[in-house]
């Protein structure tokens, strides 16, 4: 009896031997298919990540170009603004060399009948008298007794 009973042990042992390695291959290959879920779910998360990015890269493609956008009409702006200070300079500046010019012209005015006209404006002698004087006409009279003034 105690050879059945070593007999039985033995092959109970065999069979928990053949039981454990049938077991370690189903959990090998649950555990690859764990491995398996795991990568496919690794490998989603990186097509959404990149998904993500390629967003973010149109997104700052888009921003950036409207930037570029708006500072080229700023940049237009910029120069029309400029070129209306200078043409705004450049009337001015011609307004004031015309001023100056007339100024000039009447301050340097110098005719030299001009003191003789004024001696005899100054004695009551009308236009007239004066061209006749002078032997000179009455509109030329005038014209200098006007552009002496300014002196």
């Amino acid at each position: 009896m105690t050879n059945i009973i070593l007999i039985c042990l033995i092959f109970i042992g065999f069979a928990l031997i053949i039981f454990s390695v049938f077991k370690k291959e189903e959990a090998f290959k649950l555990n690859l298919d764990e491995a398996k879920g795991a990568e496919l779910l690794l490998n989603k998360a990186i097509d959404d990540a990149d998904n993500a990015i390629e967003e973010l890269n149109k997104l700052c493609s888009d921003a950036f170009d409207e930037f570029e956008e708006k500072y080229q009409e700023m940049l237009f702006l910029y120069q029309m603004i400029e070129e209306k200070k200078k043409e705004e300079f450049s009337s001015e500046e011609n307004l004031n060399f015309i001023v100056s010019n007339k100024e000039k012209n009447k301050s340097n005015y110098s005719n030299p009948k001009l003191k003789d006209i004024r001696k005899l404006q100054k004695q009551g002698l009308s236009i007239p008298e004066i061209a006749k004087k002078l032997n000179m006409g009455q509109g030329e009279v005038k014209l200098i007794s006007e552009l002496g003034k300014g002196r």
